[in-house]
């Protein structure tokens, strides 16, 4: 029971944080590009890749070695960019002008949100291998795992639209988000300690 909730508070965070990430990456670059058509398809887009390589690689990782301790690893990369995330967009945005409008709002998209997204990605298939103990119910278990991840992800979409970015503030609001993900990894990494004991 125990490790149950852990690994549904794992895979809830994990799953709001993706979302409210991709909400504030609007607003993130809608001051250099306009908050229009382009900028979505290219944030939808740069989303969907990274968490498809997320998947894909934590799959792998999690068969290769079932850790506490790397998917707090994992957690704590996405947080410690989350908290440079703000002072790269100036950067990279201006930069990207080089490369034109449309394909600079894709590598912008590219720059600041593979890292973040991709190592969350990796958390529902890496959380699924340690709790799955047999093959019994490993479909009912990766069901019930994404199925949470994505009611998360609404929530907190519905969240940061209608009241963090307005009344929070998007920098103060992705630094919310990379402390919580800290402090999620430094518990992880003692309960993965904890359990190897």
């Amino acid at each position: 029971m125990k490790d149950s909730l852990i690994h549904y508070g794992i895979v809830f965070t994990g799953g709001a944080s993706i979302l409210a990430i991709e909400i504030l990456g609007s607003r993130m670059m809608g001051p250099y590009f306009g908050v229009n058509l382009f900028l979505w398809t290219a944030l939808l887009s740069m989303t969907l890749i990274a968490l498809a390589l997320g998947y894909f690689l934590g799959g792998i990782l999690a068969d290769y070695k079932p850790s506490y301790k790397i998917l707090a690893t994992l957690i704590f990369i996405a947080a410690l960019w989350l908290f440079i995330l703000p002072h790269l967009t100036e950067p990279i945005a201006t930069f990207s002008r080089n490369f034109g409008y449309k394909l600079s709002i894709l590598f912008t998209s590219l720059c600041l949100f593979t890292i973040p997204l991709g190592c969350l990605g990796c958390v529902t298939p890496y959380v699924l291998k340690l709790r799955a103990h047999s093959l019994d119910k490993v479909a009912t278990d990766a069901g019930d795992l994404y199925a949470f991840s994505t009611i998360a992800s609404v929530l907190a979409a519905l969240a940061t639209g209608y009241f963090f970015i307005p009344f929070v503030g998007v920098k103060e609001f992705t630094n919310l988000i990379a402390l919580a993900l800290t402090l999620l990894a430094v518990l992880l990494y003692f309960y993965g300690r904890k359990q190897t004991n």
